[in-house]
């Protein structure tokens, strides 16, 4: 039998994962041509986790809930905001879940491609989700963009996010691994 740890996930952990595929590739090529502020690019995705059943929230096709096992073996990291309380949380995903039903916005990616990702539009992309949903639920979310601290949730990628977790003194990192469902302390 396998020797699998148990994570605990809790409601407003920040999902980062690698997903493949025309848009993923595209997401990471656009990161690398303009966000980096580290060496590598490791994630082109994020979620926004709701419960300890590992039920999430993100801007995948449509604006909505999904479950963490829909990223199976592919490299995720999940971290957690010290801050993040369940009054913050609340708080936060109200704004989020405005959002729910609406399209992708692929249109984002070339505001992004050709540098203008500050301009706001109604509805965001993934990143732009958390970030939201982070600013929202009152959380300093350690964002930088080209030195600068950011405070908008317009123009966040995951790049920035996955650089805030790893720089700020604020982020605890729950998990960084290959998805196993067979993780979860809570089985859905």
């Amino acid at each position: 039998m396998d020797n699998i740890m148990n994570i605990k996930l809790k409601p407003g952990d920040i999902l980062l994962t690698l997903v493949h595929g025309w848009l993923g590739n595209a997401i990471i090529r656009t990161q690398n041509m303009i966000d980096c502020e580290t060496d590598i690019v490791n994630f082109s995705h994020a979620a926004i986790v709701l419960d300890e059943c590992g039920n999430i929230f993100e801007s995948s096709l449509k604006i909505g809930a999904n479950h963490i096992s829909k990223y199976e073996n592919v490299p995720v990291l999940i971290a957690r905001h010290k801050d993040m309380e369940d009054w913050k949380f609340k708080k936060g995903i109200g704004e989020a879940l405005d959002n729910e039903g609406m399209f992708y916005p692929l249109h984002r990616l070339f505001f992004i491609l050709f540098g203008i990702s500050a301009i706001r539009t109604d509805w965001p992309v993934c990143s732009e989700l958390v970030a939201q949903f982070l600013l929202k639920s009152g959380i300093d979310s350690d964002l930088i963009r080209k030195g600068k601290k950011y405070s908008k949730w317009y123009g966040v990628s995951p790049d920035m996010i996955e650089d805030a977790v790893f720089r700020g003194e604020n982020w605890n990192v729950v998990y960084n691994g290959n998805w196993d469902s067979r993780l979860l302390s809570n089985k859905y």
